[in-house]
């Protein structure tokens, strides 16, 4: 097997989507999609339900559609684990609690992505 699938097959269990929480239904439409949109995905890295993602992503939470009526401490998305069964998928909803930023980042000496400000 190829080190890449090998790798995948080794996380695909901690693999996350996060996905709106709330979907309004459009006027005419009799019930919302089948499976809400994909803002993002990220990783499970610790058994108490930390999780691991782009700040693009967690930027996008406060895009995401929040009725009127919920407080400003609820997140308007939902982490979805699936898990695979003898029986089929299932779907596994995760509470978001709360978003962290990393303030300080320093990279090794090979680095690919985007220049970071150095705080």
């Amino acid at each position: 097997m190829a080190p890449m699938q090998e790798m995948y097959k080794g996380i695909k269990g901690c693999i996350v989507a996060f996905i709106q929480k709330y979907i309004p239904v459009q006027e005419g439409s009799p019930q919302p999609p089948l499976f809400p949109p994909i803002i993002g995905t990220g990783f499970a890295i610790r058994e108490d339900g930390l999780i691991v993602t782009n700040s693009h992503v967690a930027k996008a939470f406060n895009k995401v559609f929040r009725p009127p009526d919920i407080s400003d401490e609820e997140w308007p998305v939902h982490a979805m684990l699936f898990k695979h069964t003898p029986q089929g998928m299932i779907e596994i909803p995760l509470e978001v609690l709360g978003v962290l930023a990393i303030s300080k980042y320093e990279h090794g000496k090979h680095y690919y992505g985007p220049k970071k400000a150095q705080t």
